[in-house]
């Protein structure tokens, strides 16, 4: 009896209008638990108080996260897993970059623009590439406070300690921004040039192993900044972008490269991650049937 007045009652819940209303509550609290609105309220509030960023956030991603990551990583340089996650362990354990960002962060004319604490966020990415790939040439559009620049400078140090030579070059639009955490960095690798990103690419000459896009993803710029860094990947190249558009699909798409993204899962912070666009396989040699977006959407 008691199972058919159960039935009853889900028939009138989910078959009249009544039901729906009066099932409105539940959903919504159902849906508040499961998007955790209640514990990102709380960390939007701390955030607010403690913080001193307004773009480009700094976070930790969760262990489960960073794995996903270096599975992609192995993926796209074809490298072991164990070696990936290696890397992770590296960074994860480097005290001297984390001396330097509090330093920074402590320094009068950065005070008020820089989290104190050490926390990669989607530049994990980056560095496991430049670490990964060995690359020669590494390239990032849209440097800000300079933490990817930090990060990939302290990767290429270590790859030439191995015997794989590599330079940085950093393009930043704003002619006056200061980026504090590269710029202070005693052990730093390569440069930065004040300017359009697409104006100076168009005057590069050497290939690019690495591109790392982290500029504003306004549609006509990104077309056109993709098209001008396509003819400088090298055959190994990868485009590792902050932004999966429609513009970067696209891109991927018209050109038969692959693309793998990644959506990171942050921690303790209100800002639900980045997904990390990859885009590679620029050598043209594959396969008619290996000539097509690869999409591998990682979610943890």
């Amino acid at each position: 009896m008691a199972g058919d007045a159960s039935l009853r009652l889900k028939r009138l819940l989910l078959g009249t209008r009544g039901g729906r209303l009066a099932l409105m509550a539940p959903r919504a609290l159902m849906a508040m638990r499961a998007a955790r609105v209640a514990p990102r309220l709380g960390q939007v509030l701390a955030w607010s108080v403690r913080s001193r960023e307004i773009a480009n956030f700094t976070y930790e991603t969760t262990r489960e996260s960073q794995l996903v990551l270096a599975a992609v990583v192995a993926e796209i340089a074809n490298r072991p897993p164990s070696e990936i996650v290696g890397y992770i362990n590296e960074l994860a354990a480097d005290r001297e970059l984390a001396e330097h960002v509090a330093d920074v962060a402590r320094a009068p004319e950065s005070r008020w623009s820089v989290d104190p604490g050490f926390k990669p966020g989607r530049r994990l990415a980056f560095y496991l590439l430049a670490r990964a790939l060995k690359p020669r040439r590494v390239v990032e559009a849209g440097v800000d406070k300079g933490l990817g620049a930090l990060l990939v400078s302290r990767a290429l140090t270590l790859n030439r300690a191995e015997g794989h030579a590599g330079d940085y070059l950093g393009i930043e639009l704003d002619p006056s921004k200061p980026i504090p955490l590269y710029e202070r960095w005693p052990d730093r690798v390569g440069q930065i040039i004040r300017g359009s990103s697409t104006d100076i690419l168009r005057k590069q000459a050497a290939p690019i192993d690495l591109f790392i896009h982290d500029t504003v993803p306004e549609a006509g710029h990104m077309t056109e900044q993709l098209a001008t860094v396509r003819l400088l990947m090298a055959p190994v190249g990868v485009i590792a972008s902050t932004w999966t558009t429609p513009e970067l699909i696209n891109h991927a798409l018209q050109h038969g490269l692959k693309l793998l993204t990644h959506q990171e899962e942050t921690m303790d912070h209100w800002f639900p991650g980045d997904r990390v666009a990859f885009i590679y396989g620029h050598g043209g040699a594959a396969s008619d049937s290996d000539k097509c977006v690869t999409s591998l959407d990682t979610h943890v």
